[in-house]
């Protein structure tokens, strides 16, 4: 663990048109390649430098929250059955890690409820953070239980692929009032993986995608398309063969930033991931939007 004094860049989101749109976030300039976040112009999330392939958050829009200890900030570990079962909560959110049918072993683990409790609303219809190449949890461990975060070590099964090695380590951190589970992907399975959230944003199956920069990015490149299309790709080539690198307009200092979210009730959940630098730092290469039938 490090500090460092480097500038934060505020940023603030009324593209998005939802419960967040009066909030603003910040992305720092760190040293290294290591990304850190602030959410809010009141909460200021640890700095903690880890050697790891890529960090992204997990936001959930629930509106401006009250800044005070937080009694229900706590992360429990259930190892009484088959599988695991982890539980991440604080004032504003329970979210519940547990088993899906799917993935390389034929089951694996993601978030299966994110329940906004004001509204008593889950944000999940499927799954959140899920991975198809990934096994399930075979460990899970507190390895930071402060009062200003805590933080789940998470290590998944290998399901070899092809020759490749599939296990993976992830770090999940919550904070106090926050909306935000951090995530820090620090081994991932080799050779590339993807992540996929299918939820019900604010409570709706047809929740509707802002990202930041999406109107240039429809002007210069395309408009907003629906699986199994990408609506970016820097991997397949073909179609997408000219779509720009750094994701063009999408990118805000080296990270896409988006969200969907029901706007009759402006709840729902985003996401802020880096962009991939060859050689560099492990990132998104593609987005693909999905859409129930």
């Amino acid at each position: 663990m490090r500090d460092t004094s480097s500038a934060r860049v505020k940023i603030n989101l009324p593209f998005l048109h939802l419960g967040i749109e009066k909030e603003s976030y910040s992305v720092s300039e760190p040293t290294d390649k290591i990304t850190h976040f602030w959410i809010g112009d009141h909460i200021n999330l640890p700095q903690i430098w880890t050697n790891c392939v890529w960090v992204a958050l997990l936001i959930l829009m629930v509106g401006k929250v009250a800044i005070a200890e937080d009694a229900q900030l706590r992360i429990q570990i259930d190892s009484s059955d088959t599988y695991l079962r982890v539980e991440l909560e604080n004032s504003l959110y329970r979210a519940v890690i547990r088993t899906n049918n799917g993935g390389a072993c034929g089951i694996e683990h993601a978030i299966r409820d994110w329940i906004i409790k004001t509204a008593g609303e889950d944000q999940v219809n499927n799954y959140i953070d899920a991975c198809a190449q990934r096994g399930p949890l075979v460990r899970a461990e507190v390895v930071y239980d402060g009062p200003e975060r805590k933080t789940l070590q998470a290590e998944y099964a290998d399901c070899p692929q092809d020759g490749h090695n599939n296990s993976a380590v992830i770090e999940y951190s919550i904070f106090p009032n926050s909306p935000v589970v951090r995530v820090d992907y620090l081994r991932y399975p080799e050779k590339w993986a993807n992540t996929v959230d299918l939820g019900t944003p604010g409570g709706t199956q047809m929740g509707v995608f802002r990202f930041f920069g999406q109107q240039a990015f429809a002007a210069q490149v395309r408009q907003i398309v629906p699986y199994p299309e990408s609506y970016w790709n820097t991997y397949d080539g073909g179609q997408y063969r000219n779509d720009p690198l750094d994701g063009g307009p999408l990118n805000y200092n080296g990270h896409l930033i988006m969200a969907v979210g029901n706007p009759k009730n402006e709840r729902g959940f985003g996401r802020i991931m880096p962009v991939f630098e060859q050689s560099n730092r492990g990132g998104t290469r593609i987005i693909k939007l999905l859409r129930f039938n």
